[in-house]
Parts: C-alpha cells; structure tokens; sequence
C-alpha cells in the first residue's frame, strides 16, 4: 500500500441480470499484493441501493453476493480462493430393520420427520438446506485512488477527506441454479394430501471466487405444489449447480414422495441425462425445466396408512417416464 489512510469508496451495483433486486448486499475487498496473491478482505456491508466502504489505497480483487438470505453460510471467506457459500447439512441415511416384504426398500432416509425409502442405485448422500436466491458480483481488478476533498459540516468545521476518484459498479449474476418440473398424469390426485421431493447429486456448494458451483456433492429436500384442478404436480428448486463441478459421471437421482388418501406412493427418476441435455438446450443455463409422465393410479389404495410417519414398508414403489 502507498499511504495507510482510508479511503472512501462508493459502490453501486447494476442488478439487471437478476429476477429480483437484493435488500442487502456484503462487499469485500481482497488487497491484491506484491507478489499477486490477496490478503484477508475488507468487509463491508451495504443495502442493495450500494454504500461506502472505507479501504486502504491500492489495487483489490472485489466480490459481493446478497445477505438478504437466511440460511447461507461463508466458510474461509478469508481466502479468496477458497471462499465458498453453503447451506447447513445433515446425515439423513439410516439403516432399516423392519421385516423385509416385495416392496420394501433395504435403504431409507430420515427426512420430514419420517423415513423414507429410496432406490439403492442412488447412493448415500447428505441432506443439505435448499440454498435462498443468491446472486454474485465479482471485479477483477479495482484501483482504489484518492483524491482529497474538504469537508464542512453544519457548525462550519472543516475536514479533509480522501476519497476514491473512481466509482465501483458492480454487475450481478445469479449464484443458485434452478430447477423446474410438472409431474403429469397422476390419476386421482385430488386424494393426494402432501407431496414432497429429493433431489441428489447436485453441488453442495458455491466458489465465489471463481463464480461455479463446487465439486462437493449432496442432496436437498422441498415441497411440491398440488394442482388438482389440472391434475399436476408442480416443484421448483434452487441448488449451487446441477452437476457437481467436474465430476462428468455423477448422477442425479429425483424422488417424488406422496401422500395420499388410502396410502403412501414414491417413484424414483434419475434424470442425469434430462438435466445433460436441458442444459446443452437451454437458453439460461441457470435455469431448466423438465416434465415428467407417469401413469400413477393413487385411486385404489394400497398398503399403508396414508398418515406423514409411514413405516418405509409402507410406499408403493412406481415407474415413470421422463420427458423434455
């Protein structure tokens, strides 16, 4: 650094990329130094109409991101490198020990206060909150370089004020990945009390500094909307990205889990090549919609107590189909 005083510096932030303008924002200036590497940041938090940050002179690498949220988390936000965001995770695999039947999964997860069958092709994996819509900014490089300015307050004293000659605008984009679906031809779907879904093999994590989801696999668990007027399921999710970065043979297993008048339905859709070829055809990459066709019948009952704590013996296991 040439001079140890702080400088006042305004950042604004351009949000027309984005779905919905944040309330909050949190800036940290990362100094870049001699050897190029950066040291810990300045953090400073503004609301979305942008605010001032007081930092030394010289040149920083600058990121951004949202705190309007309620269940994000920064793990090694000192390091540029390897600050990431992520939600809290829990292990939700448990072991069965009911009597086995025909329909009966051997694997189960403890999730909405009950547990759940799942196919055994799937794998373990931990239940990770469904991350709030976040978005990202990032600059590169910002030269912070003062200019000196007197000021007056109101009883006519005067100060002198180093403020930066340049204005930071920052452009946002968005962090999270989102995943639309409509589940169709469920017959009897009026009798259908609760639906709920899983979805696994998506990244557990975000690299703010290199704007991707992360390598770090898990699952997250949320509730679908019931249109029984039209006879769909309706579900929509946030994730930090479809596919764990780098890791091209992961798959992604989507679980529907019904509750239904006269008992308990789940079917099981890996739908890793939908999500590979939504994403090569998709305009947003953050963004994918698929449907899904299945000939369910929940009008005839089958085993089960139709209640929200069914043993896991208690769901009928379905097949479906997939389509774009």
């Amino acid at each position: 650094m040439v001079d140890s005083r702080l400088v006042k510096v305004r950042v604004d932030f351009d949000f027309t990329q984005l779905e919905k303008e944040p309330s909050a924002m949190r800036v940290l200036f990362y100094p870049i130094q001699e050897d190029g590497t950066t040291g810990v940041p300045y953090i400073f938090d503004v609301t979305g109409s942008g605010g001032y940050a007081n930092v030394p002179e010289g040149d920083f690498k600058v990121l951004a991101y949202n705190v309007d949220t309620e269940n994000i988390l920064e793990v090694d936000d000192t390091y540029f490198d390897l600050f990431r965001l992520t939600t809290a995770c829990t292990d939700v695999e448990v072991e069965i020990d009911e009597p086995s039947n025909s329909r009966e999964s051997s694997f189960a997860r403890s999730i909405f206060g009950t547990k759940l069958p799942r196919s055994s092709e799937e794998g373990s994996f931990k239940l990770y909150d469904e991350p709030e819509y976040t978005c990202r900014c990032y600059t590169a490089l910002f030269h912070v370089d003062p200019t000196i300015s007197v000021v007056t307050d109101i009883y006519g004293n005067t100060e002198k004020v180093a403020e930066a000659k340049d204005q930071l605008i920052m452009t946002a984009e968005t962090a999270v990945c989102t995943l639309k679906f409509d589940v169709k031809g469920i017959q009897g779907l009026p009798r259908a009390n609760y639906v709920r879904a899983t979805l696994s093999g998506i990244s557990a994590s975000y690299q703010m500094g290199d704007g991707r989801c992360s390598d770090e696999e898990g699952m997250v668990a949320f509730e679908c909307q019931i249109d029984k007027d039209n006879e769909i399921v309706h579900g929509k999710v946030h994730v930090w990205g479809f596919k764990p970065f780098g890791k091209a043979d992961s798959r992604q297993f989507l679980n529907i889990y019904i509750w239904a008048t006269g008992g308990n339905f789940y079917f099981t859709n890996e739908i890793t090549d939908e999500l590979t070829e939504a994403i090569k055809e998709a305009e947003n990459r953050k963004e994918i919609s698929i449907e899904i066709i299945t000939d369910l019948d929940i009008t005839q009952g089958v085993v089960g107590n139709s209640g929200f704590d069914p043993s896991v013996s208690d769901w009928e296991e379905i097949n479906t189909n997939i389509s774009m």
